[in-house]
């Protein structure tokens, strides 16, 4: 949609949700006099006129340390996310999703249990969007399954590889670079190699090796 999503780490008391909507620009979201919903604590600078109030903030009691995510766009219609916002936090490993205008929280953070604790450090796409919540200490997992059954089952650990774009473009950077090494190694063996004799060596001459 071109809208623009935002992963406020607070400062003391809450971590915020921002949204920048398509098409509008320059909002002020209140940092610092403004942390969450509430005067920042311990700052006291007067509040500006017209800040945006973030879409959804919650206080240290859930989390110290939000990992924005993205809106849900993948495999639609399995898991019942389609165009909720996912996001979670670092140090509770809270996993959740909202709605765009902020509303219907869902805590999806029992998905993980059985994988023991996930400290969220990012979220991924891959070509299909559908998504991917990356785990600290190098985990990958996959959102699927279906509304019906979201349970452990609905993640699974990803195999830490490329996509078949991505061995391709893997295998061709790796030709190339081998070819680039290849010409440079010539280059230098042939360095010290009298020129062609019909491009006499002068500044204006480019010469070829033999």
């Amino acid at each position: 949609t071109g809208s623009l999503w935002i992963g406020d780490v607070g400062q003391s008391a809450f971590e915020e949700i921002d949204r920048i909507g398509a098409g509008t620009s320059g909002q002020n979201f209140g940092w610092r006099p403004l942390e969450g919903t509430i005067p920042t604590p311990g700052i006291g600078d007067p509040i500006p006129p017209g800040t945006t109030a973030p879409v959804f903030a919650y206080g240290r009691s859930q989390g110290q340390s939000v990992i924005g995510g993205y809106v849900f766009r993948g495999l639609r219609g399995l898991v019942g996310l389609d165009d909720r916002y996912v996001f979670g936090d670092f140090v509770s490993g809270k996993l959740w999703s909202i709605n765009q205008d902020g509303t219907g929280l869902e805590d999806l953070t029992s998905l993980l249990t059985p994988f023991g604790r996930v400290n969220i450090a990012s979220f991924g796409e891959d070509a299909n969007r559908n998504l991917y919540i990356l785990g600290y200490d190098g985990r990958i997992f996959r959102l699927g399954g279906t509304r019906s059954s979201l349970s452990a089952g609905a993640f699974a650990v990803a195999a830490s590889a490329p996509e078949p774009g991505s061995w391709a473009m893997l295998v061709a950077g790796f030709g190339l670079t081998g070819a680039v090494l290849r010409r440079r190694s010539g280059q230098r063996r042939n360095s010290g190699k009298t020129a062609n004799a019909s491009c006499p060596a002068r500044p204006s001459c480019s010469a070829t090796p033999r």
